[in-house]
């Protein structure tokens, strides 16, 4: 249904125009859609909810935010994601790579999964000289990464983020 507008009539008498029940039955109809109408738009109770889509059209939520064992993911109507870990083990720098030192590699199962390999950022939270890089090897729902430094070092804890951008769709 489309706008409903109310014929004042010709002033100053409203002559012509249309009789107050008759604007009164506009008004309600153009209420009822703008009532109908809130139903299936966004607002606050539904901006946060499980996202989805149809024909890359956005379905549901505009923001889904989850975690589990593999750690914390922010899923946007428009396909993006972004997912982040805390990565904390003890681990060894001690195998040479380049002029560098590096521990084995170590496999982050996302915690959702992206639709093509996405761009992954290694940050160390250590306050050591340690850097972290990434394996060619990843696909969508796992990368492979390795941390390192410029010196050889024995087994510590060591710890950094992990954190993902791509897409979900």
């Amino acid at each position: 249904m489309s706008k409903q507008t109310i014929n004042l009539g010709t002033a100053p008498t409203g002559v012509g125009g249309d009789t107050p029940r008759s604007a009164f039955t506009k008004t309600q109809s153009n209420f009822d859609e703008l009532y109908a109408a809130d139903a299936v738009n966004y607002k606050r109770a539904n901006i946060v909810g499980s996202v989805s889509q149809s024909g890359g059209v956005p379905t549901g939520a505009i923001i889904e935010v989850g975690s589990n064992s593999n750690g914390e993911y922010v899923k946007f109507a428009n396909g993006t994601q972004i997912c982040r870990f805390l990565y904390s083990g003890a681990l060894a720098l001690d195998s040479p790579l380049y002029g560098a030192f590096v521990s084995g590699w170590i496999s982050w199962t996302f915690p959702s999964g992206f639709v093509s390999r996405p761009n992954v950022i290694v940050t160390p939270r250590d306050d050591t000289a340690l850097f972290g890089f990434v394996s060619a090897s990843g696909n969508g729902g796992i990368e492979n990464i390795r941390l390192g430094q410029n010196a050889a070092s024995g087994s510590f804890i060591r710890s950094a983020n992990f954190v993902a951008f791509g897409r979900w769709f």
